[in-house]
């Protein structure tokens, strides 16, 4: 299997989250004929956030050990630049082959969520997360895994 980790399943690691661990582990999601990836925007974000909450030595060297073992998924790729723009019209519910489901209204998401949306479809992988942010995505253009909010 192919995973993507969203970036608050990142922070969730690096601060060593005992139940976001376990739940990882107990669904085998880092065995190793699985691969786990994360999209460059996240690899971004998190270093942003590092910087930003002046993290210590401790989570530094959580986040560098995580990172060493993450292949980044970059955007370099025009069918990725395309699979952006899909997911974002889509959202807005402003994709004309593909309206939204009855009942689901247009959001607008964030650029990093989206680029990590479109790295997860691109990939074929599912996305690993904690938070909302993907779930009108859910078997639409990929699968989440939903991590409990700690």
């Amino acid at each position: 299997m192919f995973y993507i980790l969203d970036t608050n399943t990142l922070i969730y690691l690096i601060r060593e989250n005992p139940v976001i661990r376990a739940e990882l582990t107990n669904r085998g999601i880092f065995q190793s004929e699985n691969t786990v990836s994360i999209s460059i925007a996240s690899f971004g974000e998190i270093l942003s956030f590092a910087l930003q909450n002046n993290w210590g030595e401790r989570k530094k060297n959580n986040l560098k050990n995580l990172l060493a073992n993450l292949r980044p998924i970059p955007i370099i790729k025009r069918n990725l630049l395309d699979a952006y723009a899909e997911i974002d019209t889509y959202s807005k519910g402003k994709l004309a082959e593909r309206p939204l489901p009855t009942g689901q209204t247009a959001r607008k998401m964030g650029k990093n969520d989206l680029w990590i949306a479109a790295t997860t479809h691109l990939a074929q992988a599912t996305l690993i997360t904690n938070d909302n942010d993907f779930d009108h995505l859910e078997g639409i253009y990929f699968s989440i895994i939903k991590l409990p909010t700690q």
